[in-house]
C-alpha cells in the first residue's frame, strides 16, 4: 500500500513539475504581470523574510521550506534559475499531496478510488493550480492544508485540527479565518462539536501569527496591532466596485466554469457536512476578497477553498453523465431513451 502511494505521489509531482517548467528559463515569474507577489518570496527565499515587503514576509512555509533547496542546487541546474527551481520543487510536493490526498478524501467520502484519481487530476489541470500554485506563489500549502482539514473533520480526528491551525498560518495568515469559517459550516448540523480542540486550534494560530510577526519585526506584535494594521474602513461605493471586480473577473470563470456543469450532477453525493463547509468557507472567502479588494485573485483563495470539494463532485458528475445517469426534470436521460 505504501509503495503504491508513494508511486503515484511520484508521478503526481512529476507530472506538477512538469507543469510549472516555464518558470525555471522560459520566463521569470518576478517579472511577469500578474505575478508581482512571487518577487517578495524569492527575496526570502534568497535573503530571508525581513528583505520582503508588506504582509506577504510573514508567510514563511514555502519559501523557507525552498530555501534549503536553493542552496543546494546553486550551480548545479544548468540554465535553470536556482531559485524559481525551489520554489517549483516545494510547491509540486504540496500540489502532489493535495492530488493524493484527495484519492484518500474520495474514500472517506465512500466513493471508488477510480473517482478520487478522476478528482485529482483535474483539481492538478486547474487554472489555478498552474498559473499561481506552480507559479512561484505559496498558494499550495494552503490548498493542501484545506484538504488535509477535510479529511481530517471526516474522520473526526479532532485532536489533530490543533496542529492544522498553527501549520497553515505559517504558509498564509488567510488560513485562520478560512478554516475556522469551514469548520463552522462542517460542523453547523452536528450534534457534539470539539469545542476544546477548537478553541486549541484558534489560540494557536494567533499565537503563531503573533510569534512569526514579532520575529520578523525584531519586537512585539500584539494582536490588536495586527487587527489595526489589516482593518481598513471601505466605503460603499468601494464595496460595490469590488463587487463588480471578484465576479466580473475572467479568471474566476475560468477556473470554476467547466468544472461547474458536471459538479452540479455530482455534489449531490458528497456528506452534507462537506457541502455546507465549503459554502460557508467559500461565502466568508468571497466577503473578504471583496473587502481587501482582491479582484481577479479572489479564484486563487476561492478555488483552496472549494477546489476539493469541487473537483471531487466533478469527477463523480462526469461518471454520471458518461453512464447516462444524468436527470431532467427527474427522469434518467437512458430511462427516456428507452421508452
Amino acid at each position: 500500500m505504501f509503495a503504491s502511494k508513494s508511486t503515484l505521489w511520484l508521478a503526481f509531482f512529476m507530472i506538477c513539475f512538469g507543469l510549472g517548467y516555464s518558470t525555471l528559463n522560459r520566463y521569470d515569474p518576478t517579472q511577469a504581470q500578474g505575478l508581482t507577489d512571487s518577487q517578495q518570496y524569492f527575496r526570502m527565499v534568497v535573503d530571508g523574510a525581513r528583505t520582503a515587503e508588506y504582509h506577504l514576509r510573514y508567510r514563511v512555509l514555502v519559501p523557507y521550506l525552498a530555501k534549503p533547496i536553493y542552496h543546494a542546487a546553486m550551480g548545479h541546474v544548468g540554465n535553470w534559475n536556482p531559485v524559481s527551481f525551489s520554489m517549483l520543487v516545494v510547491n509540486s510536493g504540496f500540489c502532489a499531496s493535495s492530488a493524493l490526498l484527495l484519492i484518500s478524501l474520495a474514500q472517506a467520502f465512500g466513493l471508488p478510488s477510480a473517482t478520487g484519481l478522476i478528482a485529482a487530476l483535474a483539481y492538478l489541470l486547474n487554472f489555478n493550480v498552474v498559473n499561481a500554485q506552480l507559479a512561484g506563489y505559496v498558494d499550495s500549502s494552503e490548498a493542501f492544508l484545506m484538504i488535509c482539514l477535510i479529511l481530517v473533520l471526516q474522520r473526526k480526528s479532532w485532536n489533530a485540527l490543533t496542529l492544522l491551525g498553527p501549520i497553515g498560518v505559517l504558509g498564509k495568515e488567510t488560513f485562520a479565518p478560512i478554516a475556522a469559517l469551514f469548520v463552522c459550516g462542517w460542523l453547523w448540523r452536528a450534534k457534539k462539536r470539539p469545542w476544546l480542540q477548537i478553541g486549541i486550534m484558534a489560540v494557536a494560530s494567533v499565537a503563531v501569527i503573533v510569534a512569526v510577526r514579532s520575529s520578523i519585526e525584531g519586537h512585539l506584535v500584539t494582536p490588536r496591532e495586527i487587527v489595526m494594521t489589516e482593518n481598513e474602513i471601505a466605503e460603499p461605493e468601494t464595496l460595490l466596485h469590488n463587487t463588480a471586480q471578484v465576479f466580473g473577473s475572467w479568471t474566476t470563470w475560468m477556473t470554476f466554469l467547466w468544472l461547474a456543469p458536471f459538479a452540479r450532477y455530482g455534489v449531490r453525493r458528497l456528506p452534507r457536512a462537506a457541502v455546507s463547509g465549503t459554502l460557508v468557507a467559500a461565502a466568508g472567502t468571497v466577503a473578504m476578497a471583496i473587502w481587501v479588494d482582491a479582484g481577479q485573485n479572489t479564484s486563487r483563495y476561492l478555488f483552496d477553498v472549494a477546489g476539493p470539494c469541487l473537483s471531487l463532485a466533478f469527477a463523480v458528475g462526469t461518471k454520471e453523465i458518461t453512464e447516462g445517469r444524468e436527470w431532467f426534470g427527474g427522469v434518467r436521460k437512458r430511462d427516456v431513451g428507452s421508452q
